[in-house]
């Protein structure tokens, strides 16, 4: 699979989700596998000292001495970055994470691909466990801690299908395409499209094209399984004028979920194809979105020949992933909940799944706006409208320093919640932050949404709760 000279790989930007999971991949192979990041969030960080991979923080050019034989470079990667800079002194061997899984992983395999602005971390990793459980030997490589298998990902058998998250983020500093575009897919599942990003894109046609291009590329021999109800999937695809067999899903689609029952052990719904009845399914998940995600799974499933016995015994298994609405305390009646929702519609959408879940606690919502897009000003109004089903709001600190005229004000967010009846604070500093959350007592629900880790408060969220 590899040159035989390539036994020692380093990482340059080794904690992001899907980075750490390829190298675990490359370390279960039996390489060498080291690398560097300027921090390294849960669950990675524990996922990576589990796997007895080595890495170093900060970014330094020493930390590429002794000279590797392959540097992956992870798309935070800056072409200013000091490693990157001594990477080009050395004149070192480099390939970007898409461009390397593309060659080593997903050549001459079926590639089914997940993809869409929400849901490609829980859609992908259902499906890989549904391919899995049905004995179909794939391999996966997702941005997330699959709990059916305690990582992130798994090697293929030689004819095994290969999993994989379909990311339109930019690929790395000197390849600006999406990661998506190196992926091949032969089956995809587009999940739906908004404008997110919006550090690369400068606004949502220019998301739409970035999606319609990947579209182009699919054959005759190729399937789509798309999200009947976004209105921008639909764009795409009438700009694409893509070759590729298309499914729909959704209310209006080919694939519909009929008779569906929500309740706080999870989804139950028939589904049919046209009009036929192809049988109930179960799955332990919650919220509307999950259930539009895991209709789409199923038409993805259909599409790659697993008979409904196979995709509900899947289903019913499946225990989901890490950070997507995960229980980290519960004592007491009171419950916290982590979720890297941080999107306005992942904020909205988690906080209905969660009050699913929890039907008889109060729901406070606690957010950190850190990635690029949420700290920005544009998402404002968005916000306050996501959490209009929370019983109250807590803001954390902004994640990122931004001119005055770019940075979101969480605080005038707050003031509109509060307009509007519902208790909301936003926060300037974590020791303000964790003494509110420190007051919470018995009968409510605290659902954490980050991408990041709230400044390491979750780590010990029960020692804090606890006081």
């Amino acid at each position: 699979m590899f040159e035989q000279k390539v036994k020692d790989i380093y990482f340059m930007g080794i904690g992001g989700t899907a980075m750490g999971s390829l190298a675990g991949l490359l370390k279960s192979a039996g390489f060498n596998v080291r690398g560097s990041d300027n921090n390294v969030y849960s669950p990675m960080k524990e996922k990576l000292a589990s796997l007895n991979i080595d890495y170093q923080t900060p970014y330094d050019q020493k930390n590429l001495h002794p000279k590797p034989d392959l540097v992956i470079v992870g798309n935070v990667i800056r072409r200013d970055n000091p490693e990157s800079l001594e990477m080009q002194r050395l004149e070192l061997n480099y390939e970007s994470f898409p461009s390397f899984l593309n060659k080593y992983f997903l050549a001459n395999r079926k590639s089914l691909v997940v993809s869409g602005t929400h849901g490609k971390t829980t859609s992908s990793s259902l499906l890989a466990h549904t391919l899995f459980s049905a004995k179909k030997s794939p391999g996966f490589l997702i941005g997330g801690i699959l709990k059916n298998f305690n990582g992130g990902f798994l090697a293929p058998s030689s004819s095994g299908p290969f999993v994989i998250e379909g990311d339109e983020y930019d690929t790395a500093y000197f390849d600006k395409q999406p990661k998506f575009m190196h992926y091949k897919p032969n089956i995809l599942l587009l999940t739906s499209i908004e404008f997110d990003h919006a550090d690369i894109y400068k606004d949502l046609d220019a998301v739409i094209n970035a999606f319609s291009n990947l579209l182009k590329t699919m054959t005759n021999n190729d399937i789509i399984i798309a999200n009947s109800e976004c209105k921008n999937i639909k764009t795409a695809l009438s700009l694409s004028h893509t070759k590729a067999k298309v499914y729909t899903y959704g209310k209006t689609g080919d694939f519909r979920a009929k008779n569906t029952i929500f309740d706080n052990h999870g989804l139950k719904f028939s589904v049919f194809f046209k009009e036929e009845n192809l049988g109930e399914v179960f799955i332990p998940l919650y919220g509307k979105h999950n259930l539009m995600n895991a209709l789409g799974v199923y038409a993805m499933a259909h599409s790659f020949l697993l008979t409904h016995q196979e995709i509900c015994e899947g289903f019913k298994n499946f225990l989901g992933v890490k950070r997507r609405l995960e229980e980290i305390y519960n004592k007491n009646s009171l419950v916290a909940i982590d979720d890297f929702a941080h999107h306005p519609t992942a904020v909205r959408e988690t906080i209905l799944a969660a009050k699913q879940k929890y039907p008889d606690k109060k729901l406070i919502a606690i957010f950190e706006p850190r990635s690029a897009t949420s700290c920005m000003k544009i998402f404002e109004d968005d916000y306050v409208s996501a959490f209009l089903n929370a019983d109250r709001v807590m803001i954390a600190p902004v994640g990122r320093n931004l001119a005055q005229d770019q940075i979101i004000n969480t605080h005038k967010i707050a003031q509109l919640l509060n307009d509007q009846n519902i208790k909301a604070q936003a926060f300037s500093n974590y020791e303000d932050f964790k003494l509110e959350l420190s007051k919470i007592k018995d009968n409510n629900c605290l659902l954490f949404m980050s991408n990041g880790d709230f400044g390491g408060l979750l780590v010990n969220v029960s020692d804090l709760l606890q006081s």
